[in-house]
């Protein structure tokens, strides 16, 4: 290796030079892009992991308002067995309260989520799962079948408007989310892109000026190589020896005068 490099011209040595300082920031660079890239990916993997507690919670929270639903239902085509429809009922209403209260909390702590919006879904939740317990309640407790039929209608109603807000919340939660994931892959993209650019620009000067230098370093050097060549071959004309001193001066370097 050191006679291969012995070898070599002058101007070879300092290309090399050139090359590996030009590879030690292409990968140093190399690196740094995939440091961003793994950083993107781990905030994209926190916004999935922050969007599935709280779109469990609602699943199941629709599922419990379902299931109390059908379990009011049913107490009315089995009338031997309401105590226990009436369990299964008052178990499914508390989980549902349960899971959108922790819903709730976590939302509170999303920035991400328009505020406003989100208070006001729950809101009008909280009015139409009430209204739904209540006449479900007062169902329960009636015998009377003309009362009952006249309260199953509202009961619907109700009961619709809570599961679309229910629905209406997720959705929400889903659009904040896709919306920050998108805000995320431009940024990094930006990033990626600008970064991209700047490295290169950065290396095209570098080698531009290398370049210039490592002319303006070899070029004296080697027609001073040549006049010594044509001394050693006995030409020792004035002109060759005025070229030599110019020559000096310009490349700073002491050659002695045969």
């Amino acid at each position: 290796m050191k006679k291969l490099l012995k070898d070599r011209k002058l101007s070879t040595k300092l290309y090399s030079i050139l090359g590996l300082a030009i590879i030690v920031i292409i990968v140093s660079s190399a690196l740094l892009m995939n440091t961003i890239l793994t950083v993107s990916d781990d905030l994209k993997q926190q916004l999935y992991d922050d969007l599935y507690q709280p779109s469990s919670n609602l699943l199941n929270a629709d599922r419990d308002l379902y299931q109390s639903d059908q379990a009011l239902i049913t107490s009315f085509l089995d009338e031997g067995n309401k105590e226990e429809y009436m369990s299964v009922y008052e178990e499914n209403v508390q989980q549902v309260e349960e899971q959108m209260k922790n819903v709730e909390a976590i939302l509170k702590n999303n920035t991400n989520l328009d505020q406003s919006v989100t208070e006001k879904h729950f809101a009008s939740f909280n009015a139409s799962f009430d209204r739904w317990k209540n006449i479900s309640e007062s169902i329960f407790q009636s015998t009377d079948r003309v009362m009952i039929n006249s309260l199953l209608d509202n009961m619907r109603e109700e009961f619709d408007l809570a599961r679309n807000e229910i629905d209406l919340l997720q959705q929400e939660l889903e659009a904040t989310t896709t919306v920050t994931l998108e805000e995320i892959e431009q940024t990094t993209n930006i990033i990626f892109i600008f970064f991209i650019i700047v490295i290169l620009i950065f290396i095209g000067l570098l080698f531009l000026l290398s370049f210039l230098l490592i002319k303006q370093i070899t070029k004296p050097i080697s027609q001073l190589v040549d006049v010594n060549e044509q001394i050693a071959n006995g030409n020792l004309n004035i002109e060759r020896l005025m070229m030599i001193e110019k020559m000096r001066s310009e490349a700073w370097l002491k050659v002695p005068i045969v």
